[in-house]
């Protein structure tokens, strides 16, 4: 697919409650957490929306979404960014997990013909929703769950025409880094 038809969405937006800081601007390896998704996304996307609640990401040149409708955790932040993308295509990639590949990314957007939703398995029975490929068509019902108090994305990724791609012999790529002793363990490897 060309790379002008995809907007990539980085969730950079919790409240850092587990790390107790800003996680995506934390170093790791000698650069911010958020850049290892900028540098998988640029490859494959014409252009990048960080999706947070905090002014500090403005400083990376990409735009800002906030939460339009607060409170929704990762949902909000994937629904409001769809609501700014200006391509039908998306891939939605979480700050904290610096070890996905481009290679998985580009593999979601390959087979997203067809689907709303296109998320990989790490494991049978196990997805990973903030991995994926989200359609700009998923809006209308994701504001539904959101205005009815459901923001549970698996409840959600259940309603809509989506494809789990099983990815089992790299279950690593899927470490997302949440406390203070995941940068710690991980840095030194």
């Amino acid at each position: 697919m060309d790379p002008q038809q995809v907007t990539g969405i980085i969730l950079a937006g919790g409240n850092s409650s587990r790390t107790g800081f800003d996680k995506g601007l934390a170093d790791f390896r000698g650069k911010p957490l958020i850049q290892y998704s900028i540098d998988i996304l640029q490859g494959i996307c014409s252009s990048i929306i960080i999706s947070t609640n905090s002014p500090s990401y403005n400083q990376l040149g990409f735009p800002v979404q906030s939460d339009i409708l607060p409170g929704a955790g990762p949902m909000g932040g994937i629904y409001s960014s769809l609501l700014h993308s200006e391509t039908e295509h998306n891939l939605v990639l979480s700050c904290d997990t610096p070890f996905v590949t481009r290679a998985l990314m580009q593999r979601l957007l390959e087979n997203a013909e067809g689907y709303q939703v296109v998320l990989p398995a790490s494991k049978p029975g196990f997805i990973e929703p903030l991995i994926g490929y989200y359609n700009k068509n998923n809006t209308t019902a994701m504001l539904g769950f959101i205005q009815g108090g459901n923001v549970k994305l698996i409840d959600y990724i259940e309603t809509t025409f989506y494809r789990f791609i099983p990815v089992y012999s790299d279950p690593d790529q899927f470490i997302n880094l949440n406390t203070p002793e995941d940068y710690r363990n991980f840095e030194k490897q």
